[in-house]
């Protein structure tokens, strides 16, 4: 054997072990850009359909009554139909609401209450950091703070009947379901209200429907007169988004 020889005068087979072949090191280079690039790739496609999740509205629904001036109905958890239980606080999706008299039916109020949907399908509960809030006059709007849903009404008749005030709401913020994790197995979601358009009747005794896929999240009740713009009652309906 030649001592003088190089390394690439040696014929691979007699390659003294530790000395590395020549071998083109794009393959690996080509493997690691292609897979960062598939990563990446489906991670924004993962993170633009997180972003862009709404809460759904589901055809499970049930509905509740203030008997009295001052009472509220307030949204039940739990709604079953047939053989299925959504599990999870509902949410205000249509309302009735009186002045002077109990015009929805003998009630004061009636709500309708549907399930929540969240995320991937599975249940949503509207039920995280409540708070009431309410009016001082009547054909006053009021709202939920961005992100939260009405989980139950009180109005009011001829008198500031909802604790000394004409009107109120309570406002929930939403969780969906995650098994295992903290108390219950619901994780709270950072949401934000959009789309929102408000929706009335002009008719004592009528029905206020949110649009299908919105919930409500605003209300204005009358006393002796219509007084929300000419109306008896309003409700603002609009879409939640995760963030």
């Amino acid at each position: 054997m030649n001592l003088d020889a190089t390394k690439n005068d040696i014929p691979q087979e007699e390659l003294p072990r530790g000395i590395p072949m020549s071998i083109p090191n794009e393959c690996p280079r080509r493997f690691t850009t292609g897979f960062l690039a598939v990563f990446l790739s489906v991670f924004m496609v993962q993170g633009s359909a997180w972003a862009d999740s709404r809460l759904s509205i589901s055809s499970m629904s049930a509905t509740a009554h203030a008997e009295n001036w001052g009472n509220s109905a307030e949204c039940p958890s739990n709604i079953a139909s047939s053989q299925l239980v959504a599990s999870g606080r509902s949410a205000v999706t249509a309302a009735c609401g009186s002045g002077a008299n109990k015009d929805c039916n003998s009630k004061v109020v009636t709500v309708r209450c549907n399930a929540l949907v969240g995320m991937g399908g599975g249940p949503a509960t509207a039920s995280l950091d409540v708070e009431w809030v309410s009016s001082s006059n009547w054909g006053q709007r009021i709202s939920c703070p961005d992100g939260k849903v009405i989980t139950s009404i009180c109005g009011s008749g001829a008198n500031p009947d909802c604790s000394g005030k004409t009107a109120a709401i309570q406002c929930s913020r939403i969780a969906v379901a995650m098994p295992g994790f903290g108390s219950g197995g619901w994780q709270g979601m950072n949401t934000t209200t959009k789309n929102s358009t408000w929706s009335s009747t002009a008719n004592w005794g009528g029905t206020v429907t949110c649009p299908p896929g919105k919930v409500a999240t605003g209300f204005c009740g009358s006393g002796g007169n219509k007084d929300c713009q000419g109306n008896v009652i309003e409700l603002r309906c609009s879409h939640i988004d995760f963030k």
